[in-house]
């Protein structure tokens, strides 16, 4: 009897200890977390000024805007090419969707129930799961709620652009594969589109009515690349305004829904040829929230499933992730910063658009200055 008594005083007080011990890291952890958030509130409102400023502009914004007019230059006439100045243009402020989705992730940190927790100081050993967790996020927060993380989100904008206009260079890698769709680097983005089942079946992009002109602009890129210039693209102009008419009081797809669809917006084929993007390859690797992640990997899951048979190595992808990470091996300090000597005479920190002229030459032509 005592014996079984003294057994259970030790194991009452492992546990004891073990409470203490879970209280103590909660509390320690906490602490840590709560500076990250002052740090991240700091950060969040120099943001939003960054994006609400006409004169604040990152590296990639400025090439970005550099890059719409080299682009419009070559397609004058096309209703898609100004729609996509225009809503490209419009991301860069606070009214556009790169905010939106920064401004979503520092609201969902600071709704959270364990922000005022930890602010309040009133985390016990029983929140230690969710402290951690909410530090993951919070960590995560710190590296894209900033202005260099805003600006970070155009490098798919330039790079599209790139894949559209002669004139453009694009950036982070050095050449992009034309087999690819040129919008392939917003696929695959829930900020302008969806992943959808057709009528065969099949997983198909959607982009978003504010986007629609994607659609166009993947269709015009892949005759030039078939045709070249010497092409009448009235058609597609005529056919873009038609669906535009469409849908104004209500989307209701590009293609007609059904079973029509532009094939390299099928997942399988997507996935064969896409080039490297922002989105895809760094933010969602390395940044991504939970629950985008548990979505993404619900969407592979699905196409694996329906695609065992066709989905392939792509090889082009391969090239410019290991370019990337040859030449970028500190992200977090300089996260594509030096990958473009061209685009270093902008520098690495954040111009103005004071600076437009020393910033034209880092678009160049792709056949030289």
């Amino acid at each position: 009897m005592k014996i079984k008594h003294i057994l259970m005083s030790c194991i009452l007080s492992f546990t004891l200890i073990g409470c203490d011990t879970n209280g103590d890291n909660a509390k320690m952890i906490a602490e840590s977390v709560k500076n990250n958030l002052t740090q991240l509130e700091q950060s969040y409102q120099l943001t939003k000024e960054h994006a609400a400023l006409p004169e604040k502009k990152g590296m990639y914004e400025n090439l970005m805007l550099i890059a719409i007019d080299k682009t419009l230059a070559e397609n004058k006439d096309l209703t898609a090419m100004t729609d996509m100045a225009n809503q490209f243009k419009k991301d860069t402020t606070t009214d556009g969707v790169v905010f939106r989705s920064i401004n979503e992730t520092y609201n969902e940190i600071v709704s959270d129930p364990m922000y005022n927790k930890i602010k309040s100081g009133n985390v016990t050993g029983d929140d230690l799961g969710k402290v951690l967790n909410y530090q993951q996020e919070v960590s995560n927060a710190l590296q894209t709620v900033t202005p260099k993380g805003f600006d970070d989100k155009f490098i798919d904008y330039v790079n599209t652009l790139a894949a559209i206009s002669t004139s453009v260079s694009p950036v982070v890698v050095s050449e992009l594969s034309k087999e690819a769709s040129a919008v392939s680097s917003f696929i695959g983005n829930p900020q302008y589109g969806e992943w959808k089942t057709n009528d065969n079946g099949d997983m198909v992009w959607d982009f978003f009515m504010a986007y629609m002109f994607m659609n166009a602009i993947g269709d015009i890129a892949e005759a030039k690349y078939k045709y070249g210039n010497n092409y009448n693209y009235g058609r597609y102009n005529d056919y873009y305004n038609k669906k535009k008419e469409e849908n104004k009081y209500g989307y209701s797809g590009y293609y007609g829904g059904g079973s029509s669809y532009n094939s390299k917006y099928r997942y399988d084929n997507w996935n064969n040829t896409r080039n490297w993007s922002y989105h895809n390859d760094k933010y969602m690797k390395d940044y991504a929230k939970t629950s985008d992640i548990q979505k993404q990997v619900i969407t592979h899951n699905n196409a694996t499933k329906k695609y065992s048979t066709n989905l392939f190595s792509n090889k082009t992808l391969e090239k410019q992730t290991t370019q990337v990470a040859q030449t970028n091996k500190a992200y977090s300090s300089n996260l594509f910063g030096n990958q473009n000597s061209k685009n270093n005479k902008i520098s690495n920190g954040y111009k103005n658009t004071a600076n437009t002229k020393s910033t034209k030459s880092s678009v160049s032509s792709k056949g030289g200055k």
